[in-house]
């Protein structure tokens, strides 16, 4: 009561709440106006979008979970590809934190006794060398078909990444540089869980999903999680599998999860470390990289950003899913992405939601080409090979009524029109632009990185 009117109690409680839900409704039309772009110009299928907010959470969810299907919800699964490194290290603090293992532990002591572990002149890695991509150890292990296949990492085993490491030879000091690598996270997440005496999978369960709440988050997916899973897609609007992992050799890209779950993970980032999980989200936030050491300051797992604060990012891309995940703890705020198109671009939106969060400023939504319809006679009538006067050429195809381009030891490229004749491509930003001379096509002209080339029609199908 105030001064025994409780209407004066009721109107400013009621103020109050017309001025969160006004706030909150002014973010989310900003959100919605950085994210339709990717929508309208058919670049992203469908994309779920959660921000937090001193506390609140807004969410934005655009497209569909199918090419003509339903819109996508809360529930709805992702894969959220390297974001799952994030999880990898807070299960290696975990570990830290139960005396189980520790930071500066040589992994040599974690592998069978007929497994050699490459070191450089007496350096040897260590568990934080691998968390914080210091390692040494490459990208992509070379006796692995990895990105090679529709579902590159099925059948992995802890064997092949063991044969590899068996012949593989450092370039330099483990710790002295940064050097992204997928195999040396997988090959976190295997020794961790192996020193657990479980798979991955299981101590993901245990010792995150199930104590924060996170009925979605998993490798292997429960028939529920395949209920909402979402279909994948390339940039160029193709479906794609989902991409499958061994139960065992998931820590560098195999989780799969929801909105409702990932924003879950973002709030428990901002709690008081009273708990094992919180213990383990404390020292995976940290900086765990020295001065001295070349690249990017890490975390367990985390990138630590300067723009647009002193945050923690990830982000995530497979053949057909996109992710991000970016949390401030100083100013309370958080944004997660997920998307079921393998777009690049959707970086920058988490960048732009970040900066408008947190520096409070205000980005322009980004511009891309909208294609159109164009008839399948007209596409016909395009294909053939054509050939410049340097001897490239570039075959020209309709598959499943889309048009194809391939140039001389170049990607196969979709082809998007924006009118009848002009098209482009998004996998190498370029426009191809087909000429006719009575009706027929003759030629076309290529645009790419600058540089303009022509090519001179020399068949066609019959």
């Amino acid at each position: 009561m105030t001064n025994g009117r409780p209407w004066l109690s009721i109107f400013f409680l009621m103020t109050f709440i017309a001025g969160v839900g006004s706030a909150q409704e002014s973010l989310r039309n900003d959100i919605l106006r950085l994210a339709k772009p990717y929508i309208d110009s058919k670049r992203v299928v469908g994309m779920s979008i959660g921000v937090i907010q001193g506390g609140e959470e807004t969410v934005v969810h655009v497209g569909q979970t199918r090419i003509g299907g339903d819109p996508p919800n809360g529930d709805t699964v992702y894969g959220i590809g390297s974001i799952s490194k994030v999880f990898t290290g807070i299960l290696l603090a975990d570990a830290v934190v139960q005396g189980k293992l520790r930071l500066d532990q040589p992994i040599s002591e974690l592998v069978p006794e007929n497994v050699k572990i490459p070191d450089w002149e007496g350096s040897q890695i260590t568990l934080a060398d691998l968390a914080t991509h210091r390692s040494g150890l490459p990208r992509l292990a070379n006796n692995l078909p990895e990105l090679a296949t529709a579902d590159p990492y099925e059948g992995h085993t802890a064997k092949l990444s063991y044969d590899f490491l068996n012949q593989h030879e450092l370039r330099r000091a483990p710790g002295e540089k940064y050097e992204y690598s997928n195999f040396g996270f997988k090959l976190l997440g295997l020794l961790v869980a192996s020193n657990a005496q479980t798979t991955y999978e299981n101590l993901l369960k245990k010792r995150i999903a199930k104590p924060l709440d996170m009925k979605s988050t998993r490798v292997v997916r429960s028939a529920s999680m395949n209920k909402h899973l979402a279909t994948p897609y390339t940039i160029n609007r193709i479906m794609t599998p989902v991409w499958t992992y061994s139960p065992n050799m998931a820590g560098h890209g195999g989780i799969k999860s929801s909105l409702n779950d990932m924003l879950r993970f973002a709030q428990a980032q901002f709690c008081e470390p009273d708990t094992d999980v919180g213990r383990a989200l404390q020292l995976a936030w940290q900086v765990h990289t020295s001065d001295d050491s070349q690249g990017p300051k890490m975390g367990l797992g985390w990138h630590i950003s300067t723009n647009p604060t002193d945050h923690r990012v990830h982000d995530g891309m497979t053949f057909g899913f996109r992710s991000g995940l970016y949390v401030d703890r100083k100013s309370k705020y958080a944004v997660v992405i997920l998307a079921n198109t393998a777009d690049p671009k959707l970086g920058l939106l988490g960048r732009d939601l970040m900066l408008m969060l947190v520096k409070g400023v205000k980005a322009q939504p980004q511009i891309f080409r909208n294609p159109i319809d164009v008839a399948q006679a007209v596409m016909n009538s395009y294909c053939g090979t054509y050939r410049s006067t340097s001897e490239q050429e570039i075959t020209v195809s309709l598959e499943d009524g889309v048009l194809m381009a391939q140039p001389t030891g170049g990607p196969r490229m979709r082809l998007f029109a924006t009118s009848e004749t002009e098209w482009f491509s998004r996998q190498i930003e370029s426009t191809v632009q087909f000429r006719l001379k009575n009706g027929n096509c003759t030629s076309l002209q290529l645009e790419s990185n600058g540089k303009t080339a022509s090519y001179e029609r020399i068949n066609q199908p019959r």
